[in-house]
């Protein structure tokens, strides 16, 4: 079996964003403090990015409002289907890891939609949430709210919350509950893969161009 070798590395925002509007299933700008990114042979093969919850109420509602500065949503996740399964998780405990260096106290929330889209029928559990060790907290209520002049009906998702300092957790003002599943295992990604995928340390200076320019 053929081995491409790839690194995860943060990226510019610029191409985060480009890079959401055109893959995430929601096709949708959202607010990013960071990114990072997949490459592999020069293209971005996934991204993640972390930004400001636009909602106070859950900025506040996590561990109170003394905290609430430290409130960040793990808003867009994509990865290339080519990826093998376990691609998700690897590059999830990453960035994590990354972002733990710089903000130690930072405090994450993560949703998973239960309204059917493209690649989940049946809605998303937030299997890769429960595989990397979020607390999962029970759903969201659904609401509606105004876009550019159209109504739009959000509905009820699975939240997850992550805290980079683990002494953090004692602070939760939400109830923790048992991980949703399905007998069939649910919503599970990225099962197929025509190629062994090495990713390999990124250090900073090496490949920056690839970074910085790599094709979407």
């Amino acid at each position: 079996m053929k081995t491409k070798q790839g690194f995860f590395a943060k990226i510019d925002e610029r191409l985060a964003r480009l890079a959401v509007i055109e893959k995430h299933y929601l096709h949708r700008p959202c607010p990013i403090s960071w990114a990072w990114g997949i490459v592999v042979e020069e293209r971005l093969k996934g991204v993640l990015t972390i930004g400001r919850p636009c909602s106070r109420t859950v900025c506040e509602g996590v561990c109170g409002k003394e905290r609430s500065s430290d409130v960040f949503e793990l808003n867009r996740l994509w990865l290339h289907e080519g990826l093998p399964c376990n691609s998700e998780s690897q590059f999830i405990g990453w960035c994590l890891r990354e972002l733990r260096k710089t903000n130690r106290n930072a405090i994450l929330v993560s949703y998973a939609d239960t309204k059917p889209s493209e690649g989940a029928p049946q809605g998303h559990l937030g299997t890769i949430y429960q595989s990397t060790n979020w607390l999962y907290t029970g759903t969201s209520t659904p609401f509606t709210d105004k876009v550019r002049g159209e109504m739009i009906e959000r509905s009820s998702k699975h939240r997850y919350v992550f805290f980079l300092n683990r002494a953090d957790r004692k602070l939760l003002q939400w109830k923790t509950l048992p991980y949703p599943k399905r007998p069939n295992k649910g919503d599970k990604a990225h099962l197929r893969s025509v190629c062994r995928y090495e990713f390999l340390p990124y250090h900073k200076g090496q490949a920056t161009s690839e970074v910085n320019c790599c094709h979407i």
